[in-house]
């Protein structure tokens, strides 16, 4: 869906270890920061961190009271890709689409 969906790749990834065992399709967390949004599984660990750019945009979000859900997208032992879905948008951002359709340069596809 335009401006509610986004497929990023993810910053300073966690171990290839950690990375080998995540699936395709597989359900992790957003966790909000101070200044960054990381990913996390669901036992805690972490797996990676958005974009700087994205970071800020999705803390502003959220703040609002948007509520996002976050997918394993493609996963190698050196690349994890995750796809953002917003599943609740708070009554103050009604007109405002989380994501911009046009690409920037931190999504390129490998």
């Amino acid at each position: 869906e335009p401006g509610k969906t986004k497929t990023l790749n993810l910053l300073n990834l966690a171990s290839p270890s950690v990375l080998a065992g995540l699936n395709c399709g597989q359900q992790v967390n957003l966790v909000a920061k101070k200044h960054s949004v990381t990913i996390s599984n669901n036992e805690g660990t972490y797996l990676g961190a958005l974009p700087d750019d994205i970071s800020h945009r999705i803390l502003f979000y959220i703040e609002g009271g948007n509520k996002y859900e976050v997918f394993v997208k493609y996963a190698t032992t050196k690349s994890l890709t995750v796809f953002i879905r917003e599943t609740e948008r708070s009554a103050k951002f009604t007109n405002q689409p989380s994501f911009q359709e046009s690409k920037s340069a931190m999504e390129t596809d490998s």
